[in-house]
């Protein structure tokens, strides 16, 4: 048995009343006596020392649970509530309101399949977090789930919201890997944080194409997808996104339910040898030096900008030069052929090409501008000209799956962030480390100028959770003896290997 001593109670914010266990039981009764103290106002959170909790036995004079209360009782089998009691009940081990009408938790401990009762209209914020359920069956009498209802059922496979239920929380199946088999029953609007159309999109289209622990698994993304009103509007930002996570429900739905539409036959539009447009929703576009009987020479700035449906261009030998932004933001884009006779890639030419995987550099190309493959997230492999003299400012920033790449002898300078969190900052996670493994990364003697600030050139983490300031490099740098990147190295301690 527990001992009286082994808890306290005491008053908190919001008018409950916080229950602290620290005794070692893993059946535990909460005193009636301890709760008599809030008279008739014991609305209770619970919180203990020992993550063993089975079974607790609630008493009658308890007159409501705080939402989010046993969070931390993974090995929770059981709640009881005394027979007597005029606010609460329990049915099978779950936890609810006297009328039924709440579900306030479900022990973690719960395997299988499970059904709300019927009558059920609001499942309690944080109700089911930790569950080891597989299925959940939800009655058509829901109308309300709360903030995180079903966070980190790392078992749960299918579930189906009732059309009953008008809104739920953007966190509701957050963590739920598994989940595969889901379906909105009704119109269900899921709210974000942030409410702006624009900005649910870039969450779902971030959700889409990254495997990132926030979001829930690919039938609950679905049926987000499903349920979002202005879809036609970001539907080609969806499949581009579909295509970078392999999400492949979420691609044939997508392009599954595309409206029927008349494709107009493309226009170029050139001015004195400059590609200065293109209208139309090709995947693969071929650009001549002679296109549409005219003379080309150089693709203007943002010719292509935006272009949601361009995924492969190959452009021909005699063009020199590719304008500033001209391909910028062409999220589909996974190719992109130029010919070795471009001397020029202007700034941003390629800023934002999500999904660029292919990709060659031109000998003649001297200077890779500023921004010129910003986040261009998909790049794996990348071969430098031995005539690069210089990489400028952000111009490789974020090509997160870049490992692949040397930079050659001769050049010469390195802009701010230019190569900041490329993948050969990225070692794989050491495990139950809060540091990475190291790349080794070798810089050339012939680098005179390493533009600093901002963040640097290389992605750095925290190294101790605690400690803000203090940082852990993800690579090695190998370097000359008093050359300018061993100085850049030794300043902002980055360990480095002298050759």
């Amino acid at each position: 048995m527990e001992k009286f001593t082994d808890f306290s109670f005491d008053a908190e914010f919001g008018g409950r009343w916080s229950v602290k266990y620290t005794g070692k039981q893993k059946k535990i009764d909460i005193p009636k006596e301890l709760v008599a103290q809030a008279k008739n106002d014991a609305f209770i959170s619970f919180s203990t020392e020992t993550d063993g909790i089975e079974i607790i036995n609630i008493p009658e004079n308890v007159t409501d649970v705080w939402f989010g209360t046993f969070y931390k009782d993974e090995n929770l089998k059981q709640i009881n509530v005394s027979g007597f009691s005029p606010y609460l009940m329990s049915k099978d081990g779950v936890l609810f309101s006297k009328d039924g009408s709440r579900l306030i938790k479900a022990p973690a401990q719960m395997y299988g399949e499970y059904t709300v009762p019927d009558g059920v209209k609001t499942i309690v914020a944080f109700a089911f977090e930790n569950s080891c359920l597989k299925k959940i069956n939800l009655p058509d009498s829901l109308e309300k789930i709360g903030a995180y209802a079903f966070k980190g059922c790392k078992n749960l496979e299918e579930t189906a919201v009732p059309a009953g239920v008008e809104k739920i929380n953007s966190n509701v199946f957050s963590y739920d890997p598994k989940l595969e088999n889901f379906e909105f029953k009704g119109k269900t609007v899921v709210e974000y944080k942030i409410k702006e159309t624009e900005q649910i999109a870039n969450d779902l289209e971030e959700a889409i194409s990254k495997e990132i622990m926030a979001v829930s698994a690919e039938g609950y993304l679905l049926g987000c997808i499903k349920n979002f009103e202005e879809l036609e509007k970001y539907r080609q930002r969806f499949i581009a996104a579909a295509k970078r996570g392999n999400r492949q429900k979420i691609y044939d739905y997508l392009v599954s339910t595309k409206p029927a539409k008349t494709i107009e036959k493309p226009v170029f539009e050139i001015n004195d040898g400059v590609l200065v447009k293109y209208t139309g929703e090709e995947e693969t576009v071929k650009i001549s030096a002679e296109t549409d009987g005219k003379k080309v020479s150089s693709i203007g700035k943002e010719t292509f900008k935006g272009n949601e449906y361009l995924q492969k261009v190959v452009i021909g030998e005699g063009i020199e030069k590719i304008g500033e932004c001209a391909f910028e933001g062409c999220i589909a884009l996974e190719e992109a052929v130029l010919p070795e006779s471009c001397k020029e890639i202007k700034r941003a030419a390629f800023n934002g090409c999500k999904s660029l995987k292919n990709i060659n550099i031109p000998k003649c190309i001297t200077v890779l501008n500023s921004k010129v493959f910003k986040d261009c997230g998909c790049i794996e492999k990348l071969s430098l000209p031995e005539g690069l003299k210089e990489i400028g400012f952000e111009a490789l920033k974020n090509c997160e799956k870049l490992d692949c790449m040397v930079l050659p002898e001769g050049i010469s300078t390195l802009g701010k962030e230019a190569l900041y969190n490329c993948g050969f900052n990225h070692g794989e996670e050491r495990k139950n480390s809060w540091g990475y493994g190291v790349s080794e990364f070798y810089m050339p003697e012939s680098i005179t100028k390493i533009s600093d600030g901002g963040q640097g050139q290389f992605a750095c983490y925290a190294a101790d959770r605690n400690k803000a300031d203090s940082y852990e490099y993800k690579i090695k740098l190998k370097v000359k003896k008093g050359s300018e990147a061993h100085k850049y190295a030794l300043k902002n301690k980055i360990r480095c290997e002298l050759i």
